[in-house]
């Protein structure tokens, strides 16, 4: 069986993105990883980047905020910053750390002089930033925890920005979460109960390229996701999309952004997205949005399922005057738009787009093409549960005018392991249920695999993939 179309699917574009880009403006720095498990092929990785930020302060105040922490470069470089006369504050989410000793633990230098708070935005949200803040300098920020498994495992992003405005905006958002007698606030506060509501929705100049900056949850002047959506749809004041929508997303269950990304296919956008594996259950947008001929996939960074793509980013309308990113900690979930703290910033810079856009190509063939969405053949196709263990079941609504089916299961290096030629109905829905194994019977191993179905019918012979993973628990 010929399977070299699929192969040419699972060729891993290893090229070095951690350089700055040459079109980047001057004031901005992006970076991605490129995770292989054990280290950052990408040189140096985002946590020695952190380590270059960080060791450029002296004598000033730093302030961090981020979800999780247990990176030793970045606990090693925090340290280093005391030891030159800076003043460090950190938050880190208590979900992660009710005391000191769960995240600075024997085998990670303790901070012991760094004055740490451990917050919960809300009983149900999180204190889900991923920021920090040279005083009066820059800000770093993007979709990267300070965390093993963020910097080796996890598809990430950082965008840094030199701007005194800026890092002011950021510096009060974080006093208000970390007050001291310093600050105008007495009681940190975070989620819903944070008021300095001017610090929201700002929008600011660097070197001439705009930016804009939310934090949530404020709702006024508009909520995050009210933000996005203007964006992608537009209104009286923004241009929304024309051409293209590509976005990467750790978790997309926002009814809402989803309503915006059809209404603007309606209108003529592409939309192509990839979603983190962990999020392909039950997913109504992800459905919705393959319905209507939007290419999403699902991506599990190929190493392993355990591994993320841990993004939060949207590219607008690349390689136009227009082009933006949409870039931050805030996934597309109403958690996110209304009981966690978290910040985004959309700039408009074709330079920066055409990087994210770059990096969205690359983990798009990745995680496989996506064949237009076809209501003449083959639809609704899906493989539960994902991961599969023991069984799974492979799912596909059929047009009346097919005659037959088959389904080929492909592992993640293009080799064909198992034919299915199963008893099908025309017209409805069909589940054929594989039991995890090959043709010869035997049990396949942990990893990603890809389902092919092929329909024929008396004019045309239609092909749909579906990606999914098999993971064996142990016993």
């Amino acid at each position: 069986m010929k399977t070299k179309w699929l192969k040419k699917l699972f060729i891993f574009f290893f090229f070095s993105v951690s350089c700055v880009y040459a079109d980047v403006p001057p004031g901005f720095e992006v970076y991605f990883n490129n995770p292989t498990g054990t280290q950052d092929a990408n040189s140096p990785g985002l946590d020695f980047r952190f380590k270059q930020y960080v060791d450029a302060a002296s004598d000033t105040e730093i302030y961090a905020a981020f979800f999780d922490i247990n990176n030793t470069t970045v606990t090693a470089a925090l340290n280093s910053a005391l030891n030159r006369g800076c003043t460090v504050y950190l938050i880190v989410s208590r979900t992660n750390s009710d005391i000191p000793s769960d995240v600075f633990g024997f085998n990670i230098p303790v901070l012991q002089q760094i004055k740490i708070r451990y917050e919960k935005a809300s009983p149900s949200g999180l204190m889900h930033n991923k920021f920090c803040v040279l005083k009066d300098s820059s800000v770093w920020t993007g979709s990267w925890n300070t965390t093993e498994n963020c910097t080796f495992k996890n598809n990430n992003n950082v965008v840094i920005m030199r701007s005194t405005s800026i890092a002011k905006i950021y510096e009060n958002e974080f006093n208000e979460m970390f007050p001291r007698p310093s600050t105008t606030t007495t009681a940190g506060v975070f989620g819903s109960h944070k008021t300095l509501i001017t610090n929201n929705g700002k929008t600011e100049y660097i070197n001439g390229v705009k930016v804009k900056i939310y934090f949530s949850p404020y709702s006024s002047p508009m909520r995050t996701n009210t933000a996005i959506i203007n964006e992608i749809k537009g209104n009286n004041q923004i241009t929304g999309a024309l051409e293209k929508i590509n976005f990467c997303h750790f978790s997309f269950s926002s009814d809402d952004i989803r309503e915006s990304l059809l209404f603007a296919m309606q209108k003529g956008v592409s939309v192509c997205g990839v979603l983190d594996m962990t999020s392909a259950d039950n997913n109504e947008e992800y459905v919705a949005l393959r319905a209507a001929g939007a290419a999403v996939s699902f991506n599990t960074n190929v190493k392993s399922v355990t591994y993320k793509l841990h993004h939060k980013f949207a590219v607008i309308d690349p390689f136009t005057a227009k082009a933006r990113v949409i870039t931050g900690s805030h996934n597309w979930s109403e958690s996110a738009n209304e009981q966690n703290d978290e910040n985004t910033v959309i700039i408009y810079s074709t330079g920066i787009a055409k990087l994210f856009y770059e990096e969205f190509q690359r983990l798009y063939s990745r995680a496989g093409p996506v064949t237009t969405y076809s209501k003449k053949a083959i639809e609704n196709v899906a493989v539960y549960p994902s991961p599969a263990s023991d069984r799974t079941n492979i799912g596909f609504e059929l047009s009346s005018s097919v005659n037959s089916v088959e389904i080929t299961i492909y592992n993640v290096t293009g080799t064909p392991i198992k034919e299915i030629l199963p008893d099908f109905v025309p017209g409805i829905y069909n589940e054929v249920v594989w039991n995890c194994d090959n043709d010869a019977g035997e049990k396949v191993a942990s990893g990603l695999y890809i389902a092919k179905i092929k329909a024929v019918t008396p004019d045309k012979t239609v092909f749909k993939t579906e990606k999914f993973a098999v993971l064996k628990v142990a016993k």
